[in-house]
């Protein structure tokens, strides 16, 4: 995040920078610094398991001077400090925690904003989600696509999310397995030997 401040701003105290989480205190950002435009960048942290929201407040606290008349009227610098509060908007992206579980012919997703998911691909195919054991925001059930594996083979495929938003990868893979191989006779393996 670049921050742009007045011109009176008293550069020799770095501004200090918060962000709001729903029902709980203001957490700090890193420390600020002086980029080499002149702006102040800081790099604040914002954890997703805070929930579903598209926007984070931020308090910005900073110190300006200012001119003002002391009791004999003379004109001084004043320092006061001035707290600047704005909404930054982000894209809401769903999130999965871990890779997908098995549970017989389904897949288990957990994670954060899934109920702004409206497809699952496995690989490139799609897999149907399960409405009725899904529980949104934070769990979705698919039915696992069917696939062709060579026999005594695993194949992975990655886990896309789409959403209204576009498609977003997962970084977690799916892991395909052929049936298992046929069990050689006790005459095949001594034909082997």
């Amino acid at each position: 995040m670049t921050l742009s401040f007045p011109k009176n701003l008293d550069d020799s105290r770095l501004p200090r920078v918060c962000f709001n989480i729903p029902r709980g205190s203001p957490l700090p950002c890193e420390v600020s610094k002086k980029d080499q435009a002149g702006k102040f960048r800081v790099h604040c942290n914002v954890p997703a398991k805070e929930g579903e929201r598209d926007f984070v407040s931020f308090d910005v606290q900073a110190e300006t001077k200012v001119k003002s008349k002391d009791h004999c009227g003379n004109i001084v610098d004043k320092i006061e400090t001035t707290t600047w509060l704005f909404d930054q908007t982000f894209q809401v992206r769903p999130l999965l925690d871990k890779a997908p579980l098995r549970r017989d012919e389904k897949a288990v997703l957990n994670g954060q904003n899934l109920h702004r998911v409206t497809k699952v691909l496995f690989g490139n195919q799609v897999a149907e989600t399960d409405i009725g054991l899904s529980i949104p925001p934070t769990q979705l059930v698919v039915k696992i696509p069917p696939k062709d594996v060579p026999a005594g083979q695993k194949e992975q495929v990655p886990v896309t999310l789409q959403t209204a938003d576009g498609a977003f990868l997962t970084g977690f893979t799916f892991e395909y397995a052929g049936p298992p191989l046929p069990k050689k006779s006790k005459k095949d393996r001594r034909a082997e030997d």
